[in-house]
């Protein structure tokens, strides 16, 4: 599990935390957004569907077209 801007302190808080619901995992690590194209890419889409949810005007049109591509599933009606 990589979360975005952890430093190693936070890490064990997080796994510690993690480890009362059971929640599975390997290993938690941090990283900065500038540090990973990947990480980059999963913050913008975070933030794109956090504007979905909120109704933000400029995503109606691009996120039917990502459904209607099956880039994702529908999830905002």
């Amino acid at each position: 599990m990589i979360i975005d801007g952890l430093n190693k302190k936070e890490e064990e808080r997080v796994s510690k935390k993690l480890k009362t619901p059971r929640i599975k995992y390997r290993k938690i690590r941090g990283a900065r957004d500038e540090s990973s194209p990947l990480i980059r890419l999963a913050d913008s889409l975070a933030g794109f569907f956090r504007d979905c949810k909120e109704k933000q005007p400029y995503t109606k049109d691009l996120y039917r077209l990502m459904v209607k591509r099956g880039f994702v599933k529908e999830i905002y009606k």
